[in-house]
């Protein structure tokens, strides 16, 4: 189990693409990133990135209907930014 001080971890979602026959998906999971490895390396949204680790499910209520049910989270352990989003210079 990991146990990490509250506040000091990050989340945040990423897209995954995928084919599914002729059409084109995206899948969005829940990444937990204990060690702040994606601020590290100043990841921003639309950097292509190549993440390893581990999905970890945990009990939780759900706060819309209150029911308890299980929430799916992939548990960061490395990281590497593979082609940086373009960005406008100001």
């Amino acid at each position: 189990p990991i146990s990490i001080p509250a506040g000091s971890a990050m989340r945040f979602s990423v897209g995954v693409n995928y084919k599914e026959g002729q059409e084109n998906r995206v899948r969005w999971i829940n990444v937990f990133d204990p060690e702040l490895l994606a601020s590290k390396k100043l990841v921003r949204k639309g950097d292509r990135v190549k993440i390893t680790g581990y999905f970890r499910t945990r009990q939780g209520v759900d706060r819309k209907t209150g029911e308890t049910r299980e929430f799916r989270n992939f548990v960061l352990q490395d990281l590497r930014v593979e082609k940086r989003k373009t960005r406008e210079v100001a």
